[in-house]
């Protein structure tokens, strides 16, 4: 462990905000751009905001544990970086080039000089605080010389920098695409680094090419990329591994960004997606574990601490287990013990698309997270679920002759209410269901595929699945409710665009802690406190 990782440990996990003071609602959140990471940190030593997320550079760690009136917080999570192939174009198709680039690449150096022992190098696929961590996986340790070997054993050869296939055919340069150093300087960093790193061990020419972050995915949706590096913050369950590297998720707008296909791999993960129970979830993620750790669509680079920085104006956060300080529990419990009653927090990126069925970043679920809600939630200590807009849940096996079939039951609560005012009923959550399960968005394909029929009885919503998983439940309660009176009358989903008020002046509704206000492009997202909200206890341990 390095020292500003033995500081953040021994001295930078303050106690959270605490005052003998009586503490008062927070009224408003004002969520702030502001991309550079220097500027957002001197803001908020300032105390021009009140809640910094993600601060990732050493440098902006030690003023941070430095500075009078902040507290910072540090936890492991589920964040992964890595970086990504396009195994639709040659050479990239090839697993023996994908395994000397990863052989080329000296994770270990590149991560103790960046981050200081911010952040702690990873190579597999599932992070390493997660109950579905396989640890006996292939591994492939930086080795320049078996990484020119893996390229001979593929017929492959470099002349001149460039890369001459089995078959002659010339490739090459290479670029590997990344945040720009303004916005996120370690991210670049880190992708200069593999460039120098990659055309030293094999000769190529590789380089780095920066771009704004919304640039960079828009050319990852089209396709249009040899490498590119980025983050995930990943869920608490394996299940996410169907979504990203199954061939069926090789569509567009899916999340199978490098095009894998590899059949073998899809027959493991559709058992995983199956998995009958917990054991059998477990069997199957740790194959599909060991089997990614060779075909290495991605290289995972490094999983970083979640390092929150926050005024100490501030009370009630949660420590969130995986998630740290900045998650909704949070938001829900939050306080002002002085001052005004607007919390100030800075966002690091321009959440661009404010439709809950379009939107992929983290930065438009930072948003989007406090808006919507969904059945049941994640305890933010135990990581359960729990009922939460369901008022309770069951989960049965129903026969139809041979077949084994489960049925979700779900008992929505009452007095929930939308943000204009309008009751939320057990019709909103069976509209939900199979609006998501007609129009297929990519992003919740994988929870409603398997719908077979939706009923409702008074406040039960009796949901019929096709087959058996030991996932349907989580996937099919955490997917966001959203109010049937807005969202019938949107035949296009892709192109809604709800917080520019098509679909009506209210039409960003949700049942959330906080209500959307306005948007405005470069400068700030507002929301305001949701008086209506029907959870009054407490957020630390809902129940």
């Amino acid at each position: 462990m390095g020292r500003l990782a033995l500081c953040l440990v021994l001295s930078l996990c303050l106690p959270l905000a605490s005052s003998m003071a009586q503490p008062r609602p927070v009224e408003e959140v004002l969520m702030v751009l502001l991309r550079e990471p220097t500027v957002a940190r001197m803001a908020l030593e300032k105390g021009e905001v009140d809640l910094l997320s993600d601060v990732v550079e050493p440098a902006n760690v030690e003023a941070l544990r430095r500075a009078s009136g902040v507290r910072l917080h540090a936890s492991r999570g589920f964040h992964m970086f890595y970086l990504c192939f396009n195994a639709r174009r040659s050479p990239w198709d090839r697993e023996e080039v994908r395994q000397a680039v990863a052989l080329s690449i000296p994770r270990d150096r590149l991560v103790a000089e960046l981050f200081q022992g911010l952040a702690l190098p990873m190579e597999s696929f599932v992070v390493d605080i997660s109950p579905f961590f396989e640890p006996d996986f292939p591994r492939h340790p930086f080795d320049p010389e078996g990484a020119r070997r893996r390229l001979r054993e593929g017929g492959f050869r470099v002349e001149g920098g460039r890369l001459v296939s089995p078959d002659g055919r010339v490739l090459g340069p290479f670029k590997v695409l990344c945040p720009t150093a303004e916005v996120a300087p370690t991210s670049a960093a880190m992708a200069q680094g593999i460039a120098r790193a990659v055309s030293s061990a094999l000769g190529l020419s590789v380089e780095a090419e920066m771009m704004d972050f919304p640039s960079l995915v828009e050319r990852v949706q089209r396709r249009d990329f040899d490498m590119f590096v980025m983050a995930w913050s990943l869920s608490k369950n394996p299940d996410y591994l169907h979504s990203f590297f199954h061939s069926e998720s090789d569509v567009e707008g899916g999340y199978n960004l490098p095009g894998l296909r590899d059949p073998k791999l899809d027959e493991v993960l559709k058992g995983l997606l199956y998995a009958r129970d917990r054991e059998e979830a477990r069997l199957r993620a740790s194959q599909a574990q060991r089997i990614l750790a060779e075909l290495l669509p991605y290289v995972p680079l490094y999983t970083r601490y979640l390092i929150s920085a926050h005024s100490d104006r501030l009370d009630g956060l949660v420590d969130a287990r995986g998630a740290g300080v900045d998650n909704f529990w949070s938001y829900l419990g939050m306080r002002v013990k002085r001052g005004e009653g607007r919390l100030r927090v800075a966002l690091r990126e321009e959440p661009r698309n404010l439709n809950p069925l379009v939107a992929s970043s983290a930065y438009e679920w930072q948003v989007l997270g406090l808006i919507y809600e969904s059945l049941l939630a994640s305890h933010p200590a135990t990581l359960e679920e729990v009922p939460w807009l369901a008022e309770s849940f069951d989960v049965q096996v129903r026969r139809e002759g041979d077949a084994e079939k489960h049925e979700l039951l779900f008992l929505v609560r009452e007095g929930v209410r939308w943000h204009d005012g309008r009751p939320l009923t057990a019709e909103d959550v069976a509209f939900t269901l199979r609006y998501l399960a007609e129009k297929r968005p990519p992003r919740y394909l994988d929870a409603v595929k398997d719908l077979e029929e939706v009923s409702v009885e008074g406040r039960l919503v009796r949901v019929r699945m096709k087959g058996i998983s030991y996932w349907y439940l989580s996937r099919i309660g955490g997917l966001p409710v959203l109010p049937a009176h807005v969202w019938s009358s949107v035949e296009d989903y892709r192109s809604f665009a709800p917080w520019r008020g098509e679909g009506g002046e209210h039409a960003l509704v949700g049942s959330g802690p906080f209500r959307f206000v306005e948007y405005r492009e470069g400068r700030y997202v507002r929301l305001r406190r949701f008086d209506g909200h029907w959870f009054k206890g407490d957020p630390s341990s809902p129940r």
